[in-house]
């Protein structure tokens, strides 16, 4: 297709995105559609790049936290016979991803618009109803592309970018970013030079791992705000047979924090996940991303640290000829000339987002972002959410969302137990409006790591307290609204 201004395109699904929200929600979508369905699919990344979203770009050691069959689209194996507790690289994510798309691609009408950006999208009143209008932009030049749909799926997910240089005053330490080049030689790792990783999360740990395993000699530095824990992965996938007895799934893990949430007193609940189910390196943390490591790593780790310090940096200059670290406390420390800042801060939810409905006035756009959310990963929301449009169930089921954005700009520590009660009052509204095989094909589901019986019994314990749990979730999730206005809702009530 030749790039001309303003061409309009007609079909009967758009898909906007192909990470793994994207993906999922088309692999969903094409259930319902048949085989001259025209489908056409969008990403603002050129051809080559353009499916496996934010694993193209993000740093090249990257791995999953989590066992590489739960990472997939809808139910599709990995075409390999690694051990299932295998981690597999961002580079094995995104041939997986696209081996997926590409069998998609096979048996489906789909006509890529690769290298275009949504400038806007909104629904348009035609002679046949309600359509979904996109206006498309080119990454490579001036030209438009308007895309008329039936449907529309706007699954940018988490729209994850990849962390920038840390703009710094001085120019007597190195600052560089995790997808640096330089961080795949061993010129940082074999430096005489302090390290000095700035935040304290998943993306921060994964650098450091990278370099010990360059240099195992090599002392590290931590500068992790608040600090953050972990879900321990040897409870979340125990190691072969001890599936069967050990370990807790992540339904249980919900299910702890809903029951012991407090609302004006957090921490005994967060002392018991703790306990129970995570890896506190930096000891003071109070908060979770989810992020999923091995007591091995967090070891390896924090046998080479140095120091830890709870601050934010805010800048390095030089001071009566002395070199310090400014952090946003007030406080100061002297910092050696030549010191690496690599910065880790957090890749997910950065900025506030604004709200946005997660289903269109008259049902012809959903979006998949974090402006709006109704799980707990967008790959989860890819897969759920075009099988209740499809079955006609917003208008039947109360389907809780709210912006996750604006809880964590306000308040770190309580967005944990906000997603547990939205997790959970959804999980059973799931169950209630789909058909059994929708669930049971949800290849992302983490409890299918235990065998069956176990997992039986944790969705017995919610499905038998079902009145008791939608009411606590209710519960917790209207206390936090009230709190902090994160623009909770209903699917289906007040769209």
């Amino acid at each position: 297709m030749d790039n001309t201004t303003n061409q309009i395109e007609h079909c009967d699904l758009c898909i906007i995105g192909l990470g793994i929200a994207g993906l999922n929600a088309l692999n969903s979508s094409v259930q319902y559609l048949n085989e001259k369905s025209k489908i056409i699919v969008v990403d603002k990344r050129p051809k080559e790049k353009a499916v496996g979203g934010m694993w193209n770009t993000t740093y090249p050691f990257v791995r999953l936290h989590q066992p590489h069959p739960f990472f997939t689209v809808g139910n599709n194996q990995w075409n390999w016979d690694k051990d299932a507790r295998y981690l597999a690289t961002g580079q094995e994510v995104v041939e997986h991803l696209s081996h997926c798309y590409q069998q998609l691609k096979s048996r489906y009408n789909i006509v890529e618009r690769f290298a275009y950006e949504s400038k806007s999208y909104h629904e348009i009143e035609t002679t046949d109803g309600h359509e979904a209008q996109i206006e498309l932009k080119s990454t490579n030049d001036d030209s438009t592309l308007i895309i008329r749909a039936k449907r529309c799926i706007n699954a940018i997910g988490l729209n994850i970018k990849p962390n920038t240089v840390l703009q710094l005053s001085s120019p007597k330490v190195r600052s560089i970013a995790p997808e640096d080049k330089i961080l795949m030689t061993t010129e940082v790792a074999n430096d005489d030079k302090p390290i000095y990783m700035v935040g304290g999360g998943k993306t921060s740990m994964d650098v450091a791992n990278q370099i010990l395993t360059q240099n195992p000699n090599r002392k590290i530095n931590f500068l992790v705000g608040r600090g953050t824990f972990f879900i321990n992965r040897d409870i979340a996938f125990p190691k072969g047979m001890r599936k069967y007895w050990a370990g807790r799934s992540l339904t249980n893990f919900l299910l702890s924090l809903v029951t012991n949430f407090e609302e004006d007193n957090l921490d005994p609940a967060i002392d018991h996940v703790i306990e129970k189910y995570a890896l506190n390196p930096f000891h003071k943390a109070r908060q979770t991303f989810l992020g999923i490591l091995s007591p091995e790593e967090v070891s390896t780790v924090m046998d080479a640290t140095d120091q830890v310090l709870y601050e934010y940096l805010q800048d390095v200059k030089e001071e009566n000829g002395a070199l310090l670290m400014q952090f946003k406390s007030g406080q100061k420390q002297a910092i050696e000339e030549g010191s690496w800042l690599i910065n880790c801060t957090g890749h997910l939810l950065r900025e506030e987002n604004k709200t946005v409905p997660i289903i269109s006035k008259n049902k012809t756009i959903i979006s998949i972002q974090d402006g709006s959310r109704a799980f707990i990963f967008s790959s989860f929301a890819g897969y759920f959410l075009p099988h209740l449009w499809f079955n006609q169930q917003f208008d039947k089921v109360p389907f809780i969302y709210f912006n996750h954005s604006k809880l964590k700009t306000q308040d770190k520590k309580i967005l944990l137990f906000a997603i547990a009660a939205q997790s959970v009052y959804n999980l059973i509204r799931l169950v209630e409006a789909l058909p059994r095989k929708i669930m049971k094909d949800f290849g992302l589901n983490f409890d299918n790591w235990f065998p069956f019986y176990r997992q039986f019994v944790a969705i017995f314990k919610i499905l038998g307290n079902k009145k008791k749990y939608l009411a606590r979730c209710e519960y917790i999730l209207n206390y936090i609204d009230a709190k902090y206005e994160v623009d909770l809702g209903l699917l289906g009530r007040n769209e």
